[in-house]
């Protein structure tokens, strides 16, 4: 889709524009740059797992970190630490687009972390080794977010708000067997689904699981189809940890900031709930510090 053509749709649809098909695809092809899936691959008890876990590559101080939702590292740690489970191997994809990607293997029992995760707030991260790091960020198909992408956001301003991340409906393995036992061919599929906020439910709220709603550092929306040619997802399990963004037009493009991670939903009325990314600042902050030791300050 070229410039012109995303200008005429933004001028064409002055109040949705965000939720049409045409500029969810452009947008998934386009931030798909900075979401960097984990893809995790292990053996138990005779059968063979394959996990795209969605989340997002960042440059915090002078750190490489992939922040996602507190629920999947404790998944990761359970896998990790479950003695059924061989053959555990895993890799940061780092080309999240139609043409074929490759991928960094990365030791799976010398990641390196943390998380907060409470009825409020569900955040982790994973710290990047620099020898791992490094091929990613030397890949043009990878653009880690640095804090200008989530300081500054006039939520005043914003039109809109657009989810991404890996669903497991998109996720498809081929198995076939080699000489050295299972080789795999993993094909995945980033989107962006629009989603607009949900500040109050009024007295319908009695009628939601309490320890979804009312946190006030979470953010809640309700997930739409996009229109005219909706995107037909009815389960975003695998979505968790993957981002949402805050857009507006701005001129004759668009400007969008990292608002939250998104961690849960209700299938039923497609609201999602997301930990708010100003809330992820100071946890991410205080982990690495927690990890490496406070930044040094200046003489």
């Amino acid at each position: 889709m070229t410039q012109q053509r995303v200008s005429q749709t933004l001028t064409s649809h002055p109040d949705d524009w965000w939720s049409q098909s045409g500029i969810c695809r452009l947008f998934a092809d386009k931030m798909s740059k900075s979401l960097v899936g984990l893809h995790v691959l292990y053996e138990k008890d005779g059968k063979n797992y394959d996990i795209v876990y969605s989340g997002v590559l960042v440059l915090h101080d002078k750190y490489c970190v992939w922040i996602t939702a507190g629920h999947l590292i404790d998944e990761l740690s359970m896998i990790r630490e479950d003695a059924d489970v061989h053959h555990l191997r895993g890799a940061w994809l780092d080309k999240a687009t139609d043409t074929p990607f490759s991928c960094v293997p990365t030791p799976m029992h010398e990641l390196t972390g943390g998380k907060v995760n409470n009825p409020g707030v569900d955040f982790g991260f994973i710290v990047i080794p620099a020898a791992v790091a490094r091929p990613l960020l030397n890949s043009i198909a990878v653009e880690p977010m640095t804090e200008s992408r989530w300081r500054g956001c006039d939520s005043e301003f914003t039109e809109g708000y657009m989810m991404m991340g890996f669903p497991r409906s998109l996720v498809h393995t081929n198995w076939a067997e080699t000489n050295g036992g299972l080789s795999s061919t993993t094909t995945f599929t980033p989107v962006a689904l629009p989603i607009e906020l949900v500040e109050d439910l009024g007295e319908d709220a009695n009628s939601y699981d309490q320890s979804f709603w009312g946190h006030k550092t979470a953010f809640y929306g309700r997930v739409l189809e996009p229109s005219p040619t909706p995107a037909n997802i009815q389960d975003i399990k695998g979505m968790s940890g993957g981002p949402i963004f805050s857009v507006r037009r701005e001129g004759n493009g668009v400007r969008c900031h990292l608002f939250a991670l998104q961690s849960s939903w209700l299938p039923d009325s497609r609201i999602a709930k997301a930990t708010r990314i100003d809330t992820i600042d100071g946890l991410l902050r205080h982990g690495l510090a927690e990890i490496f030791g406070p930044p040094a300050t200046a003489e």
